[in-house]
């Protein structure tokens, strides 16, 4: 059955009735860098009118920036231009001042929460939180306290002060 070539135009031997495209070597050009390229038989019916992986990534990035939004950015309130309607931040670079001592800090992450300026602050500052949260400096193991309940609960439950001493532990198997 003769067919003709949706890709050239010209006229073939169709093997079966589906058979869109000719077997003879087909060029086009690209419409990103303009220059002429091979397509394999397989991939004429994709419509592909870029020659490599990055026309083809340029080519995603020009459509899809065809609408630009103007957005408000929520640390600076500048105005700005992005073609992403959901982004919240401009690109400029961003300063807090530090909760500990007030210096101003550039903001690598802006959801983040506030950063301090240097280690001394950041020390200053878990031991603010700390106390905010547990009114005293240390928690954990290390407080007398701590440690008084620790063996306070140990002889209620095994009879001895540390738990490695009971018989209990040491008929234990060990593996």
């Amino acid at each position: 059955m003769k067919k003709l070539c949706e890709e050239c135009g010209s006229e073939f031997e169709a093997k079966l009735k589906t058979q869109r495209f000719c077997k003879a070597d087909h060029y086009r050009i690209c419409s990103i860098c303009s220059q002429s390229y091979y397509v394999k038989f397989s991939n004429l019916s994709s419509g592909s009118d870029c020659c490599s992986q990055v026309c083809a990534v340029a080519k995603g990035v020009r459509n899809r920036g065809n609408k630009v939004y103007e957005l408000k950015c929520k640390e600076c309130g500048k105005l700005f231009s992005s073609d992403n309607s959901r982004q919240v931040f401009c690109d400029d670079v961003h300063y807090r001042p530090c909760p500990i001592c007030g210096k101003s800090v550039e903001v690598r992450d802006l959801y983040d929460l506030p950063m301090t300026c240097s280690p001394e602050c950041n020390t200053a500052r878990r031991l603010q939180t700390t106390m905010e949260r547990y009114g005293r400096a240390s928690v954990g193991c290390s407080s007398d306290e701590s440690k008084s309940k620790r063996i306070q609960t140990s002889i209620e439950r095994f009879g001895v002060p540390y738990v490695t001493q009971s018989e209990q532990m040491n008929r234990k198997p060990r593996y």
